[in-house]
């Protein structure tokens, strides 16, 4: 049994989980927009956010379960475990499978109360309630420090449509953020963490 748990792990670490459970919901929400012309309600996409924050948290238990196993195995870092040691042990899965999760949880939130702040201040018409669950959705599939290669994509995308549409003198145009925020999620969960690596903000990676 203990063999299984930790075959399971290294399976999913080396496929990259939470990265192809990105792209499968983001796929998703291509799929949806473009069949149905729209996109899911707000509270679905809330929803939605909420049962992968709890599948993140389940694969934590999961990795500090087979970590326990594997120590446990161990002549020597038994000893790092209750009932000999009380705290390492736990202190260890919480910064190394937890912290991170978390971090990106606020990151998520902080951009998700900027999208709040502007549907208020435009009325609706620069995003919709739905677009804004999409915000809040996309920033914590990709994460911490990820999210600055998401933000800098989607700025670019959006400077981009701006452009376009005052070379063709369009005045009566909305600013549709929902597939500029999709495309820098995908882009992001593809490249984002090589790109930080490149450019020398992999060091922003919380890794306990």
């Amino acid at each position: 049994m203990k063999e299984f748990f930790l075959q399971i792990v290294n399976l999913s670490t080396s496929i990259g989980l939470d990265i192809f459970l990105g792209e499968l919901a983001v796929v998703g929400l291509v799929v949806w927009f473009w069949f149905k012309k729209g996109l899911p309600s707000f509270r679905f996409l809330y929803w939605l956010t909420g049962a992968y924050l709890i599948l993140f948290l389940v694969q934590g238990g999961f990795y500090t379960y087979s970590t326990y196993l594997g120590w446990l195995s161990s002549p020597v870092s038994r000893y790092l475990l209750p009932p000999y040691n009380n705290w390492y042990f736990f202190s260890y899965s919480g910064f190394r499978f937890f912290l991170p999760l978390a971090v990106s949880l606020v990151a998520a939130l902080v951009w998700w109360g900027i999208l709040i702040i502007l549907k208020k201040r435009s009325d609706g018409l620069w995003l919709d309630s739905s677009e804004a669950a999409v915000g809040l959705l996309t920033a914590f599939l990709v994460g911490w420090p990820n999210i600055l290669v998401y933000w800098a994509v989607l700025f670019s995308l959006m400077v981009w449509r701006l452009a376009v549409a005052n070379l063709r003198r369009q005045t009566d145009f909305r600013l549709a953020i929902t597939w500029p925020m999709i495309i820098a999620t995908l882009f992001t969960l593809a490249l984002g963490a090589w790109l930080l690596q490149s450019v020398g903000l992999g060091v922003l990676k919380v890794v306990g």
